[in-house]
Order: structure tokens, then sequence, then C-alpha cells
């Protein structure tokens, strides 16, 4: 029988990173912005050291022990603030360009990759972390807010969300090679606020809402066939 294990801080909108096995959730909202942080061994949730700062919006990319939050919105407005976990303790991480909420994250703490987002508005602009300090990747082609993006900084793959031209939801897809962004097979079905996981080559969409509905399914993106697609299940 499946057991479901839940937070000790009920919220949503918040960062996560890790893996099944070694998860970190952090900050969120559920009547106002939380900074609570707790991680996942595989069967239980444990509260560990507070970010420093509340949040929600953001998001976090790394592993449990090696993770970062960066973004989101304070509450008052949109921020740049980046910070690291070692794994114990919060640090501070440098400022991103662009201050954005409801934005993508995929990587390593050393080698992290930021895009899409609103300011507002919505963004295009792409970001890669170091460690401290963030440069200039390449141009989103599309302006988006609530999308997922699996992978890493060189090879990371963005979809759903929402666009000017598609204000509920959306099912563009574009990949990223460490300079540029490629449009590619778009989700079988338009959507925003997903959960992701995997590669660029090999990617989960699942879940994510387009109002009214909300979404079980899962879509799978492959590179190994043919051509590119997104295939549900």
């Amino acid at each position: 029988m499946d057991r479901w294990w839940h937070y000790g801080t009920a919220r949503y909108f918040l960062g996560n990173a890790g893996t099944q096995t070694a998860a970190l959730g952090f900050a969120g909202y559920n009547g106002g912005n939380k900074f609570e942080v707790e991680e996942y061994n595989g069967s239980s949730w444990s509260e560990v050291n507070n970010i420093p700062y509340s949040v929600r919006d953001l998001t976090g990319f790394g592993i449990q022990t090696a993770a970062v939050a960066a973004g989101g919105y304070s509450g008052t407005a949109v921020i740049a603030t980046t910070a690291n976990y070692d794994g114990t303790n919060w640090t501070s991480g440098g400022n991103m360009a662009t201050a954005r909420s409801a934005l993508a994250g995929s990587g390593t703490q050393t080698a992290g990759l930021v895009s899409a987002g609103s300011s507002p508005p919505r963004t295009t602009a792409t970001e890669e972390y170091d460690g401290s300090s963030w440069t200039t990747g390449g141009t989103l082609g599309s302006e988006r807010d609530n999308a997922s993006m699996a992978g890493v900084q060189t090879a990371s793959l963005i979809f759903g969300g929402t666009t000017p031209s598609s204000p509920t939801s959306s099912n563009l897809t574009e990949a990223y090679d460490g300079t540029s962004w490629t449009v590619q097979s778009t989700l079988g079905t338009a959507k925003r606020g997903l959960q992701k996981a995997g590669l660029s080559t090999s990617a989960l969409a699942a879940g994510g809402t387009n109002t009214p509905t909300t979404f079980a399914t899962t879509e799978n993106f492959n590179t190994a066939v043919a051509s590119k697609t997104f295939t549900t299940s």
C-alpha cells in the first residue's frame, strides 16, 4: 500500500531540490510567506535550519546537501536574492541580475540555470550560476512564467507555464544547450505549475493546471525516438 508522508509545515509555492531519498523543501506560502525548511529521507520529513528570509514563488535546484534557492516574492516585492544550502546552514549567494518570481530552475549548486518568471512583466531572461555569482545566458524564445525546467546548466528543457499569447496555460517547450534556446515538440496538453524530473533528453512533466482543470497525467519527453515528442501516460 502506498504511504503519504506529510510536511511538518503545510504550504505551497515552495522551492525544492534533491532526490527521492534525499529531498529538500523550503519557504512557500500558507496564509503568509514561510521560511521553514524540511529534509526528506525517503520515508519521513524533518525540520532543519530555516532559510534566512520568508519567500514564495521561488525556484530551487541542486541536491539536499548542496542546494540553491533563487528569486521569488517577498510579500512586498519580487526579489533577486539567492541562498546556498550546505546540508546544515544557509548562506547568501550573489543576486540575480533580473529579480523575478514564478521562475524555473535546474542544475547544480555550482552549475545552475534559471529562466523565465515574472518581474513583472513576464521575462525571457536566462542566467547561469557558478555557486557565487550569476552571468547572462541565452534569451528564452518566449516570455513565460509558472513554467517547469529539467536538466543541467548546459542541457535543460523548459515547458508549460503562461505566456502573453496563452495567459491561462501554454504547451510551449524549448531546449537550452548552454548557449541558446531552440523550440521543441510541445506538451500534449497546455498547463502550468507542473512538477518536473529528468534530463533535457528524457524528462517528465507531471500534474499541472489549466483553469479550471487540474491534471493527474504525466507526459514523457524523449529524444531517443525518431522525433522529439511528449507522450502522455
